[in-house]
């Protein structure tokens, strides 16, 4: 994913053949250093999308989750600047170096069925429409998104997670991460391995309001070496 002579870095992204299976409503998830338990604090339906084993490594790997079925109302377009890698478990990854800003709006709240509709802007490589589901209480809330990619007849499975505080400006302490859930055996040597994940962080501890979001596609990252691959 990253090009490691750069102190800045970019996910490229990549169009591709995206299928992108609805979780069901999330009821649970981890508390910030929370324990485990047999389920992990995690609804059934989550476990559905991300399995106990992979929460506890972006867990461990630094990553912020927040259980509860009260998560907080979530609007707009928002910018997460200077996002940094705080911890990765795949090789000559370079933890503390600062990627590209990851812009993102959330719009669609339901708070019945705690579903969410996602658009993500990084390095002006953009995902749209991608509904997601909440956790979360009070003012602190996670979202779920599972993803599946494909190159050619190559398929990976992903969770993104974003987690972060809402305030009356935007988002405090704002967490992403990704982890590969499935390569399917990954036959074309294509895809990080399951259970690789890299977790960032808004370095500057506020991930602000911003103006209007760029028109967006559907893309995906794919590749070893780019997007969601390992170097």
């Amino acid at each position: 994913m990253a090009n490691n002579s750069h102190a800045m870095k970019k996910i490229n992204l990549l169009i591709a053949c995206v299928v992108i299976l609805l979780a069901v409503p999330s009821c649970g998830g981890y508390g910030d250093y929370g324990d485990y338990g047999n389920s992990g604090g995690l609804s059934e339906d989550i476990q559905n999308i991300i399995p106990d084993d992979m929460v506890k490594v972006v867990k461990d790997l630094g990553m912020k989750i927040y259980e509860g079925n009260t998560p907080p109302s979530l609007s707009g377009t928002f910018l997460a600047s200077p996002l940094v890698l705080k911890n990765s478990n795949i090789p000559d990854d370079d933890n503390g170096e600062e990627y590209d800003d990851l812009m993102f709006t959330l719009r669609n709240y339901n708070s019945e069925a705690r579903t969410i509709s996602l658009d993500a802007d990084w390095g002006g490589e953009t995902s749209s429409t991608l509904r997601s589901y909440l956790s979360g209480s009070g003012n602190n809330f996670s979202i779920f998104v599972e993803v599946y990619v494909s190159e050619g007849q190559s398929t990976c499975k992903s969770v993104d997670i974003y987690s972060g505080t809402v305030t009356s400006t935007g988002i405090k302490n704002f967490y992403y991460s990704f982890i590969i859930v499935d390569d399917y055996g990954d036959p074309y040597d294509n895809w990080a391995e399951p259970g690789d994940a890299r977790v960032f962080y808004d370095k500057d501890g506020s991930t602000p309001k911003t103006g209007a979001p760029k028109a967006v596609s559907i893309v995906a990252p794919v590749s070893k070496g780019n997007g969601r691959g390992g170097n």
